[in-house]
């Protein structure tokens, strides 16, 4: 998986190979910028990365084959439907394949009416027994993490909500609007956050990426009251830490939202167009 998003929601997975099998040593193939999702998560040996490049080179291609030819795996879990990722492990020798690609020693088709956590624990239920697995998202700050955000918001002493209005690339080109498909509008967002400040005395922070800066100042410079910007100043984790402690997190379909979702803050989703249903917030406690 190759999104934040989509990592997130494979670590309840991740934790459920764990408990079936706890002597296992679990590896995980995944992109590059999606690996701060898996950092200090204790039930994972080692993270490898394939690059973004579409196809792989040749050499990339190689050395991955040759990786999992050295691990000698007793199973991979293929949690992509496209065929290239169970080719590639069965040309690294893995001894069994069992996984969403039809390409996979032992196949369970996507339910394209389950959220995709659903269907990832489901591989687990349907070839190995085990029920009642854990569904919740997990991540794993550090104390220095945690501490960071604790001294940032003894400045603020207000209870908060968090607006995240960036939301993942999509675009058409039928429909202009230069923040993509996802986003909500810029008048809309800061009329939103006006109204949060003004009739329920919540303090308003938005977060976002360094590329978000821009995005979240024209918002900011639509709104009557005042928010605090922090985007382009956390790390992953310290994100996580921060949407721990907030009363309300409100984006559109991005990572950040299956963030807050993870660490148990109350969320409201802006969503489309996309698979509510598959990839929707994803909640033990439907907050």
């Amino acid at each position: 998986k190759g999104a934040i998003g989509d990592l997130l929601m494979i670590t309840p997975f991740i934790k459920a190979v764990q408990t079936v099998f706890p002597s296992s040593s679990i590896d995980v193939l995944t992109h590059p910028k999606s690996l701060v999702v898996l950092q200090n998560n204790p039930y994972i040996n080692e993270v490898f990365t394939l690059s973004h490049t579409n196809p792989i080179s040749f050499w990339e291609h190689r050395k991955i084959i040759n990786y999992i030819s050295r691990q000698k795996y007793d199973i991979a879990f293929i949690l992509e439907t496209k065929k290239f990722y169970s080719t590639l492990v069965k040309k690294g020798k893995a001894k069994v394949i069992i996984g969403l690609s039809p390409a996979s020693d032992y196949y369970y088709p996507l339910n394209q009416h389950k959220h995709v956590i659903e269907s990832y624990l489901n591989l687990i239920e349907c070839f190995f027994g085990k029920t009642s697995l854990s569904s919740k998202m997990e991540v794993f700050p550090s104390d220095a993490q945690k501490k960071r955000i604790n001294d940032l918001l003894n400045l603020e002493a207000r209870k908060f909500i968090i607006i995240h209005p960036g939301t993942s690339a999509v675009k058409n080109r039928f429909i202009k609007n230069k923040y993509g498909l996802r986003f909500w509008g810029l008048e809309k967002f800061a009329q939103l956050a006006d109204w949060f400040n003004s009739y329920k005395n919540l303090k308003v922070i938005f977060t976002g990426s360094k590329q978000e800066d821009r995005l979240i100042k024209e918002i900011m410079a639509l709104m009557k009251t005042e928010g605090l910007n922090f985007s382009g100043i956390l790390s992953f984790l310290e994100l996580a830490v921060l949407i721990s402690k907030a009363d309300l997190f409100i984006s559109g379909d991005t990572g950040p939202l299956h963030l807050a979702t993870a660490v148990g803050t109350p969320v409201t989703a802006i969503f489309g167009p996309s698979l509510l249903e598959q990839t929707g917030p994803f909640t033990c406690d439907d907050k």
